[in-house]
């Protein structure tokens, strides 16, 4: 009898650690995923400030029209090269129309010189 108040006693224990294990366990996942969402919060926070910042920059930069035709004579020949293709529809700004139409022949040839094609 004594043996079995023993083993009772013993395998009582050891449940009660186990669920003592579990608990922590559970309190250390809870702790890394509140860590991973102030991470990503704090990622996210960053990511609309720098988008901010691009945004007033682009429009500071669109009222020097010769850096931004520059800019854009330089992001169609990426498109194109990265589209494997000189040929492509273009999507921009309504204002942007004639400047984009008129950088397009640069592009081509900018395309052409980089990036043989």
């Amino acid at each position: 009898m004594l043996e079995k108040e023993k083993q009772k006693i013993k395998s009582d224990f050891e449940r009660r650690e186990a669920q003592i294990e579990v608990q922590r366990k559970i309190q250390f996942s809870k702790k890394l995923n509140g860590q991973r969402l102030e991470v990503l919060k704090a990622r996210q926070g960053a990511l609309k400030d720098i988008t901010k910042e691009v945004k007033v920059k682009l429009m500071d930069l669109t009222k020097n029209s010769a850096v931004y035709k520059a800019l854009i004579v330089d992001l169609l020949a990426q498109a194109m090269q990265r589209l494997g293709d000189p040929k492509q529809i273009i999507k921009c700004r309504q204002v942007d129309v004639a400047l984009v139409q008129g950088s397009l022949a640069q592009a081509q040839s900018k395309f052409k010189a980089e990036f043989g094609s």
